[in-house]
């Protein structure tokens, strides 16, 4: 698992990659619980199971005091590679990791692009929502 942090700001965590090799015990959580974006690796034997569960409305607050909300996303690449881009808070480019199948990266702040490397290579793309359209979501990156 790699940790990417900000170098303007060492304390802001941009984004953390991953793979599968990365998780050997039953559960593992990759990201921290204070991220609006949370992700697991869990690995389970032919019969293995969990308890039936909903989600419920909770206040956004909750016990980590934000006033406000903004997209996380994952990417878990299933077929083929991609060049993930992570940028920096203030918009320069901070790192390059390359993902395979199996791989995964979670993208908590700063800025993100990715580039297919292999024909065919598919992805799913997971983030936080409601989506509430391009401009009340998105700052895009020159450069």
């Amino acid at each position: 698992m790699e940790k990417i942090y900000s170098k303007a700001d060492k304390d802001v965590l941009l984004a953390i990659a991953t793979t599968f090799q990365d998780f050997n015990v039953p559960r593992n959580e990759a990201v921290p619980a204070s991220e609006f974006i949370q992700g697991a690796m869990m690995r389970v034997n032919n019969g293995g199971k969990f308890r039936p569960h909903k989600h419920i409305w909770k206040p956004f607050n909750s016990q980590y005091e934000y006033n406000q909300t903004k997209t996380q996303e994952c990417w878990i690449v299933i077929r083929g590679l991609i060049e993930a881009v992570i940028y920096d808070i203030d918009d320069t480019v901070i790192k390059k990791v390359k993902l395979t199948e199996g791989s995964a990266i979670f993208l908590l702040h700063g800025g993100h692009t990715f580039q297919s490397l292999e024909d065919h290579t598919c992805i799913w793309e997971l983030k936080t929502g409601p989506y509430e359209g391009q401009s009340k979501d998105k700052k895009f990156i020159d450069g």
